[in-house]
């Protein structure tokens, strides 16, 4: 039998998808604002609106879903060995979650 003991916290599929949706309603709030501006102090075509009111929810998306991965570092410890997990700046939080939803397995700092 194989114990584990982890230090931190390991983000889950479910914790992820959870956060995706709270952080959708702040890029629908966003996208709907962007609408809002635009429509009352520019005179652009109603299309020109919604491509950015779209690209604001996605650029909102992007910005704080990295957020989502939680604990940056973490320690597992079990009878033969001792992980390190660690996650440093944007993009490799970014690629974390990407891994957690595509579901592949994680890479230690050392064993």
């Amino acid at each position: 039998m194989e114990d584990k003991v982890m230090i931190g916290e390991t983000p889950t599929r479910k914790s992820l998808i959870s956060f995706l949706l709270i952080v959708s309603v702040f890029g629908i709030v966003g996208a709907v604002c962007i609408y809002n501006v635009l429509r009352v102090y520019f005179l652009i075509p109603f299309q020109y609106y919604m491509l950015m009111s779209i690209l604001t929810f996605v650029i909102i998306i992007l910005f704080l879903m990295p957020l989502a991965s939680g604990s940056n570092e973490r320690i597992v410890f079990d009878n033969k060995y001792m992980s390190y997990f660690h996650t440093k700046g944007y993009i490799n939080q970014f690629k974390e979650v990407i891994r957690i939803i595509l579901n592949r397995k994680e890479n230690q700092v050392f064993k």
